[in-house]
């Protein structure tokens, strides 16, 4: 019986609560621990939500005093086939000896459109993030829009880079009938890119123009930087506008289970997970038509401009409007969501491991 692969996999930068990269992380492990052919464990630093994840822990040695960095001895990571950074944070100085190196980008955001980001991110991937990519020997990406930009930004050879979507954390049910439906759902940290204020100011469009709608706005997200608030809304509406903050996965998945429409105009991302859940919950979707989004939509979303106020208020109005549209959605929407799944995940990153120990062996 050929021995399992043993895969460590990067959790430095989960803590007490799962958002972004933190979640693509507990996917990926979720994925590989349902692979018989695969051992996995998380390299984890301080209060970590990664240690209740069931899976063995491997602990950081150091932190970098004043910056969110960790490393590790090479001695821990050379009882491991894989070492898979699951962010572009590297753990690590020079090579360990033994393992092979993969690492998950998800977006290049900072150079792309470093308006969206602090200095600290924009040096990091301006300058940083090459010289790092030389030692591994095989880059994973969620989506084709941000392989694209690692062969253009970065001179990443195309064959090296292979594309893994994401997929949702829960099962694919169609919706209840006695769901209400009274609300719109807005999803996304409160930052310049995530584009909440328009979805504001489209609402109370929509709202205006259709006194006969009820329904409210609901925000679910942290608040991120550059924005003091999410949303400037008139007097008589701001009762019908709620910014939840962050909320847990239970609360996110009721919400998705809820909304008559999910709105996420998004002006870039490397995925976009919170279309493909809402999909997979039987909740419609008007999302950006850039980046990596319509690779996640397919003929499943409404698309519109996330610069264009008129154009999403236009796109709010046909969803509440037409019931026809939105159940027609809910269906197209479960069966697009059936294209990620966290078998495929798991599937083909053990394929990309396979793939790289053996190459190395052929050396």
């Amino acid at each position: 019986m050929t021995a399992p692969l043993r895969v460590l996999v990067t959790a430095d930068v989960v803590g007490k609560e799962l958002t972004g990269v933190g979640v693509a992380t507990r996917m990926i492990v979720d994925a590989l621990r349902e692979r018989p052919e695969v051992e996995v464990s998380v390299l984890v630093a301080g209060d970590s939500q990664a240690r209740q994840w069931g899976v063995p822990v491997v602990e950081a040695d150091w932190r970098v005093p004043g910056m969110p960095f960790v490393f590790t001895k090479h001695r821990k990571l050379k009882a491991f086939d894989v070492i898979h950074c699951s962010t572009v944070r590297v753990p690590f100085r020079g090579r360990p000896r033994g393992p092979v190196l993969v690492m998950t980008i998800h977006d290049l955001v900072p150079l792309v459109a470093p308006e969206y980001h602090t200095l600290g991110h924009r040096l990091y991937f301006r300058y940083l993030l090459a010289r790092s990519l030389r030692k591994f020997d095989a880059v994973v990406t969620d989506s084709e829009a941000t392989r694209n930009d690692l062969v253009q930004r970065l001179g990443v050879e195309s064959s090296k880079i292979n594309v893994i979507p994401l997929y949702s954390r829960w099962k694919i049910e169609p919706r209840e009938r006695t769901r209400t439906e009274d609300f719109v759902l807005a999803v996304g940290t409160i930052e310049p890119r995530k584009n909440v204020g328009r979805v504001a100011q489209a609402f109370v469009k929509v709202r205006e123009r259709n006194p006969d709608l009820r329904h409210r706005l609901v925000i679910a997200g942290a608040a991120g930087w550059g924005e003091s608030q999410p949303f400037e809304v008139p007097q008589p509406l701001r009762g019908e506008i709620e910014w939840r903050g962050y909320v847990s996965d239970e609360e996110l998945c009721s919400l998705y289970r809820d909304a008559a429409v999910l709105i996420y105009p998004s002006l870039l991302e490397g995925f976009g997970l919170p279309p493909l859940e809402a999909m997979s919950l039987g909740c419609p979707v008007i999302t950006s038509d850039r980046s990596s989004l319509p690779e996640i939509g397919g003929d499943a979303v409404i698309y519109v401009d996330p610069t264009d106020v008129e154009n999403l208020t236009g796109a709010i109005e046909r969803m509440l409007c037409d019931g026809r549209l939105r159940e027609e959605l809910r269906q197209k929407g479960l069966e697009r969501s059936r294209q990620f799944s966290p078998e495929r995940m798991g599937e083909e990153l053990s394929a990309v491991y396979r793939g790289v120990l053996g190459a190395g062996s052929d050396e």
